[in-house]
């Protein structure tokens, strides 16, 4: 019994230490660190994981606006000999933070949206309309909904929640 005393202080400190770490200070939802992106593909499930799945901020000091970018990437296994990579990403060229995003033309527009997939043409797939609504932000992460649609892909149900790098 005195051998396992001695112990005890150890094991309650390394549990107090281990549940002080998870607390969440700087203000990102608590699912925001990984990140994730998602959407139906022409009603098929798209989803990319942490390790795929970014936003960039960055200024555009000529019309003296800021860009966001956010992107999510899926590598899919189809044989062991067949693979793809998926992609969905999001350009705001005038962001201003929270609000809406009107998709119009992605050749002209300041709102841009497109799907790409594997390395076989029409890989490609610029969105023709669509919307980007950007629910919540703090330049450390962001997240809200999009859909778009192409010549010949419909995204929906889309979301994102993505951590910025500084």
């Amino acid at each position: 019994m005195k051998r396992i005393i001695p112990f005890i202080p150890i094991v309650a400190m390394l549990v107090l230490s281990l549940t002080a770490c998870n607390k969440n200070n700087d203000g990102t939802p608590p699912n925001a660190p990984g990140g994730q992106l998602s959407a139906l593909i022409n009603g098929s499930s798209f989803n990319s994981g942490s390790h795929s799945s970014t936003a960039f901020l960055a200024p555009d000091t000529a019309h003296h606006k800021q860009i966001m970018v956010v992107l999510g990437a899926n590598y899919i296994v189809h044989s062991a000999k067949d693979s793809s990579l998926q992609e969905i990403v999001l350009t705001m060229k005038n962001f201003t933070g929270i609000g809406t995003y009107n998709i119009v033309n992605t050749d002209t527009g300041d709102n841009v949206a497109q799907y790409s997939i594997g390395l076989t043409p029409p890989f490609l797939h610029k969105a023709k309309s669509g919307i980007i609504k950007v629910t919540g932000t703090n330049y450390n992460y962001v997240q809200g909904t999009f859909q778009f649609t192409t010549d010949s892909v419909t995204i929906t149900s889309g979301y994102f929640n993505v951590g910025i790098p500084q």
